[in-house]
């Protein structure tokens, strides 16, 4: 049975651990601003391959990433002044920005979506910005569940469905305080910055509509 690392007791061991999973192309359970996730090397297609396995998930429906920084983010992506100005408004946070992608990429085909659009968080989370100081990549984000089905909400739970399937699981206790916790929003920003909301959930599109239609 794969471990549980708990993150309030040891932070930096427990991103070190997790920075060893990601290297070795493995998977991982960890916690996020709003909700548990799959964690793997974006980069990495077999681990992609995986998770869409376990979850029971259609190849139709892509998975997001996230990078520990705004830095990050901007490094390896190119933005327009649209999104980098909601970019800088709401994350480090619960939002997730569908966008496009230009060039050709590093990460496993299955992250894109028709017209190469692709989903991109910065979780506010210790765990989440940490790994920064340990892997300079993107990590795969898709909350804990069966494709279709109910988030799972405690480590105890997740580890009792998916049992040895990934390598190790991250705990917040805290974040097992809040049973109720919504999902990150989701929006889609085209070629031409037009704003449109995918999912809405723990920040509402009201306050991001405010700075959308803003040129």
């Amino acid at each position: 049975m794969a471990g549980i690392f708990n993150i309030k007791e040891n932070l930096p061991g427990a991103l070190s651990e997790a920075a060893g999973m990601l290297k070795k192309g493995e998977i991982f359970i960890y916690p996020t601003d709003t909700l548990y996730g799959f964690g793997c090397a974006a980069s990495n297609h077999k681990a992609v391959e995986k998770i869409y396995t376990i979850k029971k998930r259609s190849i139709t429906q892509p998975f997001s990433i996230f990078f520990p920084s705004l830095q990050y983010f901007y490094d390896e992506i190119s933005i327009s002044s649209k999104v980098r100005k909601i970019a800088e408004s709401f994350l480090p946070g619960a939002l997730t920005l569908v966008i496009p992608y230009q060039g050709k990429s590093k990460w496993s085909p299955r992250l894109f979506s028709e017209g190469n659009f692709i989903g991109v968080r910065v979780p506010n989370h210790p765990f989440c910005m940490g790994l920064g100081d340990y892997w300079k990549d993107a990590i795969i984000t898709s909350s804990v569940n069966f494709s279709g089905e109910a988030e799972m909400r405690s480590i105890e739970e997740i580890q009792g469905v998916f049992g040895s399937s990934v390598a190790g699981y991250f705990r917040d206790p805290d974040l097992e305080k809040y049973p109720s916790g919504q999902g990150s929003t989701v929006i889609r920003i085209d070629e031409n910055d037009k704003v449109s909301c995918l999912r809405e959930g723990a920040i509402p599109f009201s306050q991001i509509g405010e700075l959308a239609y803003v040129s």
